[in-house]
This record gives C-alpha cells, structure tokens and sequence, in this order.
C-alpha cells in the first residue's frame, strides 16, 4: 500500500478569493485528490491519500505526479503547477518514508510558478486495500469500510440573511432583495432610501452528495422598486456554495458585497450589501450570529466579485473584397460626405468600434479591441459587423464567432491532451449581409472578407478599450 500524506503548499500569489484550490496527486494512472480549501499563500492539509498495490509491489520506475489547481477552474487558466517525483528511494528503502519540503512546482514550460509544496511518501509492502477504508477521492476515512462521503446524500441547509445596505444607486427608491439559493427564490420587504435596514433570513435544504451541493449558485439581485419598472436592477452579486462551504466554519458572517450591474461587471461598484451565508449539516447546532456593529469596517469584511483574469483581444486588419459605395447623401443639418466604414465588435453586453476609414475596396484598419472575459466563459457568441455611413451607420454585412468552437476544456478531451485557450486566425472570415436596395427578405451575400486575429491573453485587462496594432505584428498577420 502506497500512502501520500500531504502536509502543505504555498501560494505566493493567492488573493484570498475564488473557488479554492486542490492538489492532485496521481499514481500509476489513478489520480487522487485533497479536499477544496480555500487559497491563501499558506495552505495546510494533513490529508493522506492511499493507493492499495495488492500484487504489484512498488519499483524503481514508478513515479508521483501532483498538480495543484483551483477549484471549478479549467485549464490551464486554472493550473498553479505541477511536479513529478521518483519513488525509486522509497521503493529501496520501505521502512523508511520519502520525505519532500518545498518542491517548486512548474508549469506547462518547465518554468518555475512561485508555488511549492511539502509531502511525505510511505509505502508498506505488506498492505492492503481493505486495511485503511478511503473515501471516494481516497483520503482516510472515519467511517466504517464500504461508506464513501462523497458519494452518500447528505441533509445540508444553507442560510442568507440580509442585514442591510449602503449607498445604493438611484434616487427615490424603495430597494428589495431577491435571493436565488439553487433554484428557489426569495424576496425581502420593499424599503425606503440608499441605506436600507433588512434583517432578513432565507433558508433552503438540499439533500445532496458534497459535491453537487457546492455547484449550486446563490444568486442575489437588489432591485430599485417592487413594482414593475423600465430598469428595475441596481446590482447583483453571484457566488456558488462552494465558496461558503470551503470558508472557515462554513460561514461567511457580516460580509459587505460589492454590488455589480449586470451588464458592466467590471465597472464602478452599484452600493454595497451586508449578508451572512453559512452552511449547515443536519444535526449541526446554529451558531447564534452577533449584530454587526454600526461602525464595522467595510474594507476588512467586504467580498468582492472575482477579478477578470484574462482579456479578450481581436486585431482587426483590413478588409478586402467590399464593394463600393455611393458618395453619402447629406444628412439633415449636414453636409455630403464620404461614407466612412468601420469595424463594431459586440461580446458580453460591451460594443466596441474601431475608426472609420475612407471609403475603398479594401480599408485597412490594424486596430486592436480588448474585452475582459472571465473564465469559464458565460456568454459564447461575439458578433462582428461592417458599417459604413457618417449619419446613421449603416451595416454591410455581419460574422459571428463562438468561443466554445475557438476554445477546448482539457476535461472534454482524451487524457492527458492539454486545452487551449480562445483564438483564431489570423485569417479571413466572410461576412454576409443583404443585397444593397433590394427587399429585406430577399436573402444573404457576400459581402466582403476582414482580416483578423482573436487571442487570449492571461492578466489583468488593460484601461483602455482599443490601441494600436505595430507595423511588425501586422505584416506579420498579411504575411500568412
């Protein structure tokens, strides 16, 4: 029987936030894994893995491959490093365990990643499986054999309660909170003004595996009024229970949430909302919850939405192949003048337009366009249009491209086949669009080809929404 007892990693990048991290560990194909902890730059485990070897004693050859990752993250966006150790010492020496302080683990270039982690190998030849009961993911068990957790239903509870709110946007509202806590909603009573009083609490029970019960979402929406409006949402704030139940406790207590509008995540904060979450086992006594004090400090309790880690770039060229347009009419309260034409990009709720050029069979642009994208990804499709018209653009023809046919998760692919991130080209792609002056039910032509390149780039989006493309990338692109 091999044991793998792993004591600890460091982080030096960890933000505190996020779905937590795991590690990995796989022997002779058979990976094992520790429980979902929350990341810090210094975790501590104490978990001990187990592989029973029965008739195939260990040797010399045979090796350890650990992976650190974050949880419910793909990779390998979500990949903090990976090492593989030898076993042959402890193969030659089985009274003595294997111990490893501080491996650097690396990434997918042999490079350092900052991470480490320490571990200890210990390997007993007369062992076997049914010595140690395990759980499904092989850590030692405390219950009797032939019982695994993770696979057995559990009574779970979780619990919401909302405190009360702050610098709410908008003027003259009477703000309710709804609640989704997997698929039940929730609503409090409606309240005056920007700094509400709620003291509000949600309860919904599941009967489910661990495992199913941190996918389920919590959704929380403040809405401006009760009754029915054009623009009834001030922020929403969106976390799965995973994040509570990997918390110290299972609870988060008196947290402020930065709310976020919905179709500008990464924009300026909506107001803040004070909840409690927690997660509670059947049979489990509830901790009775303190009042948070009037002047509790935001900055330390607050909860904010994880950052966007990657950024979206698509480089617009040229375009070839469009056809001419006639000189543009004057506008009303204009002149006459040429018809420019441009490039509108459209993904996640954001439009982004590059300049107009002069009217030609094949303006050239070399623009670049950047979107923040998290990961995985909600929305897929990205919607590209030519334009052309000074007064009211007018769209020549249309393309769409969809992440999940530029992207591959490595868990959708054979093992060991790792996943990319979104990119394309650079190459044509054809647009479509309707036959100029004809009926809008005549049907789709071709419109003309735009030269482009969509890549993805790991870090933090850069303030601007558009730059400029170097001489030497973009020959670089009209060169292929």
């Amino acid at each position: 029987m091999l044991r793998c007892h792993v004591v600890a990693v460091h982080i030096p990048g960890a933000t505190g936030f996020g779905p937590g991290v795991l590690l990995s560990v796989c022997f002779r194909g058979v990976p094992r894994r520790t429980q979902v902890v929350p990341e810090e730059r210094s975790l501590t485990w104490n978990e001990e893995l187990v592989w029973p070897l029965d008739t195939c004693p260990l040797s010399a050859a045979d090796t350890l491959s650990l992976r650190l990752r974050r949880w419910d993250c793909p990779l390998p966006q979500g990949d903090l490093g990976a090492t593989t150790v030898s076993l042959g010492e402890l193969a030659a020496n089985p009274s003595l365990p294997m111990a490893i302080r501080d491996i650097p683990l690396l990434d997918h270039r042999e490079l350092p990643t900052g991470c480490t982690a320490t571990f200890r190998c210990y390997y007993d030849p007369h062992g076997t499986a049914g010595d140690v009961p395990v759980t499904a993911h092989a850590q030692v068990a405390l219950e009797p054999p032939g019982v695994a957790l993770a696979d057995r239903k559990e009574d779970f509870q979780v619990r919401v309660r909302v405190i009360k709110g702050r610098q709410l946007r908008g003027n003259d509202i009477r703000p309710v909170v709804k609640v989704q806590i997997g698929k039940q909603n929730f609503r409090t009573r409606s309240r005056s003004g920007s700094n509400p009083y709620f003291n509000e609490v949600f309860c919904q029970n599941f009967r489910q595996t661990p495992e199913q019960l941190v996918a389920q979402p919590i959704h929380i929406q403040v809405l401006r009024s009760p009754n029915i409006c054009t623009k009834p949402i001030i922020g929403v704030f969106e976390l799965d229970v995973g994040t509570v139940y990997s918390a110290p406790g299972r609870s988060l207590s008196g947290k402020w949430l930065s709310l976020q509008h919905p179709r500008h995540r990464d924009g300026r904060s909506q107001g803040l909302l004070q909840v409690s979450l927690v997660v509670r086992r059947a049979g489990e006594r509830a901790q009775e919850e303190e009042m948070p004090a009037g002047d509790e400090d935001v900055e330390a309790n607050l909860l904010r939405p994880p950052a966007c880690a990657t950024t979206l770039q698509i480089r617009v060229f040229r375009a070839e192949e469009l056809a001419r347009a006639e000189p543009a009419r004057p506008c009303l309260g204009g002149t006459a003048g040429s018809a420019k034409v441009s490039v509108r990009v459209g993904f996640a709720g954001r439009t982004l337009c590059t300049r107009g050029m002069p009217p030609d069979a094949s303006p050239e642009w070399n623009e670049v366009l950047f979107f923040p994208l998290r990961l995985p990804p909600v929305c897929d499709e990205i919607l590209l249009e030519i334009l052309r018209g000074s007064c009211q653009s007018k769209v020549v023809g249309r393309a769409t491209l969809r992440l999940s046919q530029i992207s591959r998760d490595p868990d959708e692919l054979e093992e060991g086949t790792p996943g990319f991130l979104p990119s394309f080209g650079p190459c044509f792609l054809p647009f479509y669009g309707p036959r100029p002056d004809s009926a809008p039910d005549s049907g789709l032509v071709y419109r003309g080809r735009l030269l482009l390149e969509l890549c993805t780039r790991v870090g933090t989006p850069p303030a601007r929404q558009r730059g400029a493309i170097a001489p030497v990338e973009a020959e670089r692109a009209q060169g292929n």
